[in-house]
């Protein structure tokens, strides 16, 4: 979502159909809040720096743990969901933060 209007500010009071200056702001990752990142290794459509919060702009960087992190190795975009091993780590860190 690096690219999209993800609070209020980015879009209210603007008419999303004109052209104007690009009102978005960095947004860190929230606190208090255990995130997490999936990525696909073959994803034709979300680069895998930019699926792990990576940027070369340290003001645009996600800094997610690296125990946070994930690649799908060998799948795409779509198939993402479907992988069991996806859903394997997914049940692996909610295991473990429930402890």
């Amino acid at each position: 979502m690096r690219f999209g209007n993800v609070i209020d500010e980015h879009w209210q009071g603007r008419n999303r159909f004109e052209l104007g200056t690009d009102a978005r702001t960095p947004v860190p990752l929230p606190t208090g809040v255990d995130c997490y990142t999936i990525a696909a290794e073959h994803d034709g459509l979300v680069p895998l720096a930019s699926a792990m919060g990576e940027h070369p702009n340290p003001a645009l960087r996600l800094d997610f743990p690296p125990s946070r992190r994930f690649v799908a190795e060998g799948v795409g975009h779509i198939q993402v969901l479907r992988e069991s091993e996806v859903w394997e780590q997914i049940e692996r860190w909610l295991l473990a933060s429930d402890t």
